[in-house]
């Protein structure tokens, strides 16, 4: 048979309509086969940022997995940052390395005070060579170029 021939058959039958009970428990939750549904963990997350917010705390994307842990609800951190989001909440900015090619532009002269972000600077820069000690001959070699 070929494709012409198929279109004078009789299209196939179509599939019996299912009873208005059926079609109702296809929609339902199989909450058995998961351990929450992604609606109520939103709901305790909500419940638990509102919370930490009424003892006067700062919800933190740490301490709300925690407690839902201890709840025995598991949840992300992703989860748990677009529910706050949602929410309007802002979470705590996390302070990152500076770069070294930052360092440049933060060094101070002699007679300027120290920082504290000029000595977080300075770390960095030690770490990043590899500790105090080769941080010092590396000046004494440049001291020595210059």
């Amino acid at each position: 048979m070929n494709s012409f021939d198929a279109l004078f058959l009789d299209p196939p039958a179509a599939a019996p309509e299912k009873p208005a009970e059926v079609r109702q428990a296809d929609r339902q939750i199989d909450t058995g086969s998961l351990d929450w549904p992604a609606r109520l963990k939103a709901q305790e997350i909500r419940n638990v940022a509102d919370e930490i917010v009424g003892r006067g705390e700062s919800p933190t994307l740490g301490k709300i997995v925690a407690l839902l842990e201890r709840r025995d609800i598991s949840v992300s951190a992703v989860d748990v940052a677009s529910v706050l989001e949602q929410m309007g909440v802002r979470l705590p900015e996390v302070r990152t390395k500076l770069p070294v090619a930052r360092l440049q532009q933060q060094l101070v002269s002699a007679d300027e005070p120290l920082m504290l972000d000029d000595l977080l600077a300075i770390k960095s820069f030690a770490e990043e060579v590899g500790g105090v000690e080769r941080a010092e001959f590396l000046i004494e070699l440049l001291q020595q170029l210059a």
